[in-house]
């Protein structure tokens, strides 16, 4: 059905759908899920702990739905809805979320434009809510705002009648009893909406608003008795539609931020500290501009704007290079109507969240920040190698939490869990998951690969080497240089099988093999070969490091491999026994963990039962290999043994590779994965990444783990 939207009482036809110019290259990388689809003209959001349980919830309003609902965060990304009001606040318009009562749990305040209401709704410190009247007849309610306005201890509201051409104050006796002060009349034609702070810096609080039919930006200066003096930012904003006081420049003063519909424009308005602004147009071509955001987006200092393009599908960030020049990039061109947006960590990653309202495509959306200019890196895990572990693939934020995006099946035959690896095999800067069937005697050598979410990439999936049992296993890197990620696959540790090293291409497809990389790196010793891919020599271009695989009698061999595009060649300064004379052969991974611009060598003692968790790391940087002091320690507590799962991913984002452990393939062996920082001259785990990624009692083999760009 064809909606007549209105915006603060003025009707009017939607206007023609206008395509924006591209924005510049993305710093910020947003992954885009859906929370609710069904919220019939999703208006405005808030992102806020609503059961003070630690995690960031959301709360939002359906304009023609009459609902007022919030999500639970169960911290692990999935949300359970649950209802404030539904069916019953019809034209519901804004809401805020904050403690009205003062009991110490967060209460509800909401505006119903067209049931010409006011409300809070109370909640039990349970979120159990129960409504509470405070006006009627408030003609077109628009917006609201919370705060002690004539602090006396109490939380006093604000509300914004379109219709009325007013804001008025509601002041409460301490008891939840509110009187109406219709104080701030002068000036708003289509009173849009409502601010309150100390904008002059002399200790009361101010009030701030708008009018969407003559233009208006007004702030009422408050005399500290609740005298309020009007005073006229600009009377040329036409259809000014929402505004926020922030010290946009930190200068010390209150700036504001606004949007103009009809002008589509998003302006800064910079005070000198005296209370004269200075209009800074940041976006003249935002169509339909309708609701802005502050928060420092990019973590890196300064507050950056978040805005939406009614007229258009676009929802942008404005980049703040420190000095309030401003470039826009784009969240998401896809909404259909987006409307009401807020900013807020849902993930506990540390990095700021957007949460979007797409007002005709009935949605609440969750943009989930990558938090620089790495894009969203996930964890992935695989089990170890229990005939009684499925072949489940999970991904994973650095913290711990599931990322609700990936979750699935690799071999549907199940068993003896997977091997995995990610690695951007189609070029396209997002990195793909390549896995190896576990090592089961009856699994072949099966390498398959998947995006993100599960989707199978149907062109790749192939069996190494041929019908031999013992599955596979998996790396990936750039070895010939070309842009794309070449897969290496070592043979799985079978009794009788030898090992056997060879290279598959892809570049998009279709699959073929490197006849040049397809040799036996340790002679004719059986039981299969680890693989790696890391560059170790500084050329760009990736070597392959393996290491020997996990017989009785085979030691803690790493060699490194260079491919220059016709043939491979044993790198002879690069041959060492990582752990002595010790047995059942090595696991290696190779990254830059000291940011000096060479991947360092990564090993992990092999799986023998009486082997403990012992990582160590190796610099070669194009010269004599040598071990890293610093980084030689036991990444699990006694009696984990069983040697240790080795990789290396830059987690968070700071130019430096991580060490990944995930406990070894041991009877016992929790899924336990772990993650290392290192500075150059200090280890320490990595805060948060330490978590179990299989149920810790049912789920055991250790864990295979790694990780990877997912946009």
């Amino acid at each position: 059905m064809r909606r007549i939207a209105t915006l603060g009482g003025l009707a009017f036809l939607l206007a023609a759908m206008i395509t924006c110019l591209p924005a510049a290259a993305d710093e910020i990388n947003f992954f885009e899920r859906t929370v609710a689809d069904d919220l019939d003209g999703a208006r405005f959001a808030q992102v806020v702990d609503l059961d003070d349980d630690g995690d960031n919830d959301i709360v939002a309003c359906g304009y023609e739905d009459a609902d007022i609902f919030w999500w639970e965060n169960s911290g692990l990304g999935s949300f359970t809805r649950h209802v404030v009001a539904q069916d019953n606040f019809a034209g519901a318009n804004h809401l805020v979320v904050d403690d009205l009562d003062g009991d110490g749990d967060k209460d509800i305040v909401a505006v119903s434009f067209t049931m010409d209401v006011v409300a809070w709704w109370s909640n039990n410190g349970s979120e159990t809510f129960t409504r509470t009247i405070i006006a009627t007849g408030f003609v077109n309610a628009s917006c609201c705002f919370v705060i002690d306005l004539d602090d006396d201890g109490d939380k006093d509201v604000l509300a914004s009648a379109f219709y009325q051409d007013k804001i008025s104050w509601f002041e409460n006796d301490g008891s939840e009893t509110f009187t109406m002060h219709n104080t701030f009349t002068a000036g708003l034609d289509g009173a849009q909406w409502v601010w309150a702070g100390d904008v002059d810096d002399d200790g009361d609080q101010d009030v701030a608003g708008l009018s969407f039919h003559d233009g208006n930006v007004i702030w009422w200066s408050n005399n500290g008795s609740e005298s309020f003096t009007a005073n006229q930012i600009s009377g040329n904003h036409e259809g000014a539609s929402s505004i926020q006081g922030v010290d946009l420049d930190d200068d010390g003063d209150m700036d504001f931020v606004t949007t103009a519909f009809a002008d589509n424009r998003l302006t800064w308005w910079e005070n000198n500290g005296s209370e004269t602004f200075t209009q800074k147009n940041i976006d003249n071509t935002l169509f339909g501009a309708i609701q802005a955001a502050v928060s420092d987006l990019d973590n890196d200092g300064d507050m950056d704007i978040i805005a939406t393009a009614f007229n258009g599908s676009q929802m942008y960030w404005y980049d703040n290079n420190g000095a309030e020049t401003f470039t826009r990039r784009i969240v998401t061109d896809t909404a259909v109507r987006p409307f009401g947006v807020a900013a807020g960590d849902l993930d506990g990653d540390v990095d700021v969240d957007l949460v979007l309202c797409d007002f005709e495509g009935d949605a609440v959306l969750w943009f989930e920040s990558g938090g620089g200019s790495g894009g969203t890196i996930f964890l992935v895990a695989g089990p170890g190698p229990s005939p009684d572990n499925e072949a489940r693939v999970k991904g994973f934020y650095i913290n711990g939490n599931e990322n609700g995006i990936t979750n699935f099946i690799a071999y549907s035959a199940g068993g003896y869990g997977v091997n995995v690896v990610c690695g951007d095999i189609t070029g396209d800067g997002i990195d793909e998951i390549v896995t190896g069937a576990g090592p089961g005697a009856v699994y072949g050598p099966h390498v398959r690969a998947f995006q993100w979410d599960g989707t199978a990439m149907g062109s790749l999936s192939f069996l190494a080497y041929g019908t031999n049992k013992f599955g596979v296993n998996v790396a990936c890197g750039d070895v010939d240089g070309d842009g794309f990620d070449e897969i290496i696959t070592g043979a799985g540790p079978g009794a009788v099988f030898g090992p056997h090293v060879r290279g598959w291409n892809f570049d998009g497809g279709p699959l073929t093999e490197i006849g040049a990389i397809s040799y036996f790196a340790y002679g004719t010793p059986k039981w299969g070969v680890n693989v790696t891919c890391g560059d170790i020599d500084g050329d760009g271009i990736d070597e392959i490091l393996t290491g020997a695989g996990p017989g009785a009698v085979y030691g803690p061999h790493v060699r490194g491999w260079n491919f220059d595009g016709t043939a491979i060649q044993a790198m002879s300064q690069v041959s060492f026994l990582s752990y002595g004379t010790n047995r059942w052969g090595v696991n290696v991974a190779a990254g830059d963990i000291d940011g000096d611009g060479y991947d360092e060598i990564i090993t992990g003692a092999g799986p023998g039962e009486f082997t403990s968790p012992h990582v160590r790391a190796f610099n070669f940087d194009n010269a004599a290999l040598a071990p890293i002091p610093g980084v030689s320690f036991f990444a699990y507590e006694t009696g984990f043994t069983y040697g240790v799962n080795v990789n290396c991913v830059d987690l968070d984002n700071d130019g430096y590779d991580e060490i990944l452990t995930g406990a070894g393939p041991g009877p016992g062996q929790p899924a336990l994965v772990r993650g290392w920082n290192y500075d150059g001259a200090m280890l320490e785990m990595l805060t948060g990444t330490d978590f179990y990624a299989f149920d810790e009692t049912t789920v055991f083999y250790g864990a295979n783990v790694t990780g990877g760009a997912a946009q």
